[in-house]
């Protein structure tokens, strides 16, 4: 294979790499703000999680989290990106809407409606 050959295959190569990159950090922002994301972002161990003010937790069956009590318990919300946990809904509407209230804390245990973008997910944690 002659030299400009290998050079546009590489080329070629690099650009695909790159685009890949592009998109999924689009898909990654795309879903910044919602339960998931939050979810994944709070640290792994208790050292890094006391360290960025949260709590080291246990779940229902053992299972260990980063905990975080949030400040806007209660506020009124459409989405999950509303508050600093999960935006907690109920089966009853406002104005055509799905109305919620922000979770008291990041991880929440149990079966809820968490509200995502005008739309719910029953989602059940334990």
């Amino acid at each position: 294979m002659p030299a400009t050959a290998r050079i546009v295959v590489v080329i070629a190569i690099t650009l695909g790499v790159v685009a890949i990159v592009v998109i999924l950090g689009a898909v990654e922002i795309r879903y910044r703000g919602t339960y998931d994301a939050k979810l994944h972002a709070l640290p792994r161990s208790a050292a890094a999680c006391v360290k960025s003010g949260g709590f080291w937790a246990h779940g229902p069956w053992g299972e260990e989290v980063c905990q975080r009590i949030t400040r806007d318990a209660g506020k009124k919300c459409r989405t999950t990106a509303d508050c600093e946990g999960a935006c907690v809904g109920q089966a009853g509407r406002e104005s055509g809407d799905l109305v919620g209230e922000c979770s008291p804390e990041v991880v929440i245990f149990g079966c809820h409606q968490i509200l995502e973008r005008r739309s719910s997910d029953h989602v059940c944690r334990d």
